[in-house]
């Protein structure tokens, strides 16, 4: 570790959201992890998590900035993949399409947080800011439709109306004239007797804030409100800003086109023909399941002619060509419907046999654990299964082997100590 005794980090980037490069000092560095290194400089353009705004990325020297974190006494640690530790002056380049992303979010959420308290009084209680989209919780306990569309709307004017953001700092006891700003203060961490920066959109919006944000609103583009949620008595609402809109507008444009062309129909008219495909899907689930069950009926039927007699009951034995374990199962329980009947079936499809094994509730002695007799079956052809004494399946075996383990069962059926 090299160190020569540390301060508080002079923060670029609060005065200057735009700095793309600087130079600075290394005061320490110390090993963070496998090929990592935190590297403490005397000043730094890279914002660290807070605020729900994530951390900057891009390079100090030729090593990638993969994190970026404030300590308790305003140190800030670039986490760097390196095994080396740097000294002396270093220069840092901020990943500019990472920041202004974050620029972009970051303002819209606050011009989008007034929006919400002009339009329904409904505060933000927090901000998250992520890799695909953000969120802010605000004081809303009945979202609605047409009240998010407000929102967006008025948000958008001020956007489009390009208002200048203004960055002012304050002394920290004229803060309580701000909207919960003691509340916000305690969230950025401000202590005692600091300054607090300000964030001023026009005559719109004034709130204390660390993080990053554009000049003037006209660059956040525009304010999307995706989707909302209750969430812990208010609301969660999920928005995107500036590029995120371009590229979502390309995603769902994308899906619009597929669902048009597969569809045949213009898109006004994708909706419809969901709702008709269902429909028609539906009746068709009904119209199959209809028919499994009267084929499952015959099949099971045909059982009953060569079904053995054992004792009281009659033990239907067969291998099921084609079929499924659930045709197989669905047949076994038609099967078993009457008193007195059990099942023994193997289901064979593509060389993979398995089994099912099935009881009737009636006509049938207790002592015929239909569970138990998949499990030792299954058990001497390598095979796994096993389940209730009333129905069990299992398989994991050659669908040649399947005759062979019917007789088997049928013959613990006949002798269960043997």
């Amino acid at each position: 570790m090299q160190s020569t005794g540390s301060t508080a980090t002079q923060k670029l980037y609060r005065d200057d959201s735009y700095l793309k490069s600087f130079r600075a000092r290394v005061l320490s560095a110390a090993t963070a992890g496998p090929e990592l290194m935190a590297v403490e400089l005397d000043r730094t353009a890279f914002y660290p998590t807070g605020g729900g705004q994530p951390y900057d990325t891009g390079r100090l020297g030729s090593s990638a900035v993969v994190d970026v974190k404030e300590e308790d006494d305003g140190r800030i640690l670039h986490v760097v993949k390196s095994t080396e530790a740097p000294a002396g002056e270093i220069e840092g380049a901020i990943d500019w399409t990472r920041r202004f992303d974050h620029m972009q979010q970051h303002s819209g959420q606050h011009i989008l947080s007034r929006a919400f308290v002009q339009i329904a009084g409904a505060a933000t209680r927090s901000f998250h800011l992520g890799a695909a989209s953000c969120t802010i919780d605000i004081d809303l306990p009945a979202p609605a439709d047409a009240l998010m569309r407000s929102a967006e709307q008025l948000a958008n004017e001020i956007i489009f109306g390009d208002a200048p953001v203004t960055v002012r700092t304050m002394p920290a006891d004229e803060l309580p004239t701000l909207p919960r700003a003691t509340d916000l203060a305690r969230e950025l961490g401000v202590r005692p007797g600091e300054p607090v920066r300000i964030i001023q959109i026009g005559s719109f919006d004034e709130n204390p804030c660390g993080g990053t944000h554009v000049a003037r609103a006209g660059e956040v583009g525009c304010v999307a409100v995706r989707s909302w949620e209750k969430f812990k008595g208010g609301a969660r609402v999920t928005f995107l800003c500036g590029g995120r809109v371009v590229k979502e507008v390309e995603r769902l444009g994308g899906i619009a086109d597929a669902c048009t062309a597969h569809l045949s129909v213009p898109l006004e008219e994708v909706p419809a023909a969901l709702l008709k495909m269902q429909e028609q899907t539906a009746s068709a689930r009904r119209t199959i399941k209809s028919m499994s069950d009267a084929l499952a009926d015959a099949e099971a039927s045909s059982l009953e002619a060569a079904a053995r007699t054992l004792g009281s009951c009659r033990v239907a034995v067969a291998v099921l060509p084609g079929k499924d374990a659930e045709s197989a199962q669905r047949i076994a329980q038609k099967f078993t419907a009457s008193p007195g009947r059990v099942a023994l079936l193997a289901a064979d499809v593509e060389g993979v046999a398995s089994l099912v094994f099935a009881r009737a509730r009636d006509g049938v002695p207790a002592a015929l654990d239909m569970g138990r007799l998949m499990t030792r079956v299954c058990g001497a052809h390598q095979g796994r299964g096993g389940g209730r004494p009333e129905m069990a399946r299992g398989g994991g075996f050659p669908a040649g082997s399947a005759a062979a383990a019917l007789e088997q069962a049928f013959l613990q059926l006949e002798n269960p100590g043997a």
